[in-house]
């Protein structure tokens, strides 16, 4: 969203008066999307981390990569969702 009004801005600033300057005064999105970047990869870590324990304690190839695909299912999941405009959340 906020990549799209700082797209905008200059479009609104040319009917603005001359003398009206716009200027962002703070940006928190670089503290967001730092967040959903660690999510991100605590999210890998995770996954990583449950197969390595599964296979330790199953020692089974087998019975490992089913939950692999499982995961890998799921993120296909997430990201046909994004594609098709859907969200986790009721808010758009």
């Amino acid at each position: 969203m906020v990549k799209a009004i700082k797209a905008i801005l200059p479009q609104l600033e040319v009917n603005l008066p001359a003398s009206i300057q716009v200027t962002p005064l703070t940006d928190l999105t670089t503290a967001i999307n730092a967040s959903v970047s660690d999510v991100e990869f605590e999210l890998m870590l995770t996954v990583g981390l449950v197969v390595m324990v599964i296979f330790l304690f199953l020692r089974n190839v087998y019975a490992t990569i089913i939950p692999v695909l499982r995961a890998a299912l799921f993120g296909g999941h997430l990201r046909a969702m994004y594609a098709f405009g859907y969200s986790l959340t009721i808010f758009r």
